[in-house]
């Protein structure tokens, strides 16, 4: 990953989203078949006000698998990746910042500017924002999530 990363983003990149169970998905009670995505997948975690992406233009699928395999423990299962296009977040109405961290240069936040207090929800006119985001993701879950790598269909195939 290059450190040639601008630190603009243009309209037309995807952003990344890692998605774990049982957080992030909905699935089907009785087969226990992943459904899709639920909002929660773009809630920030509580006190603050960033959600972590990836910009995949200058990343690919098995870097994100990776971090994914990192973050993964007892409690919570990789599943996949929710892609949404930056103008797709802007256009709701949240904010995006680069945030370039040691390891991951092409990290990006997603922000509300409203902080998500411990025990409580969000406001409603935030809650329509992430609603908004949530709808124009994809969700493509791994089809081999304890193989090395992304295994499954080409990011470009999808969006």
């Amino acid at each position: 990953m290059s450190s040639q990363i601008p630190d603009t983003i243009q309209n037309s990149e995807k952003l990344v989203r890692i998605i774990f169970s049982p957080y992030h998905v909905r699935s089907n009670r009785k087969t226990g078949e992943i459904r899709g995505i639920k909002n929660s997948a773009f809630y920030s975690i509580p006190e603050m006000d960033e959600v972590s992406v990836t910009r995949i233009d200058y990343s690919s699928l098995d870097f994100c698998k990776t971090q994914a395999k990192r973050m993964e423990n007892t409690i919570k299962e990789y599943q996949g990746f929710a892609i949404v296009k930056y103008s797709d977040v802007i256009n709701s109405g949240a904010f995006v910042k680069v945030t370039k961290i040691p390891n991951n240069l092409a990290h990006a936040d997603i922000y509300y500017k409203r902080l998500k207090q411990r025990g409580e929800p969000y406001p409603a006119e935030t809650l329509l924002v992430i609603e908004e985001i949530v709808s124009k993701s994809i969700f493509i879950q791994d089809p081999s999530p304890d193989e090395e790598g992304w295994q499954g269909q080409n990011i470009n195939e999808l969006i």
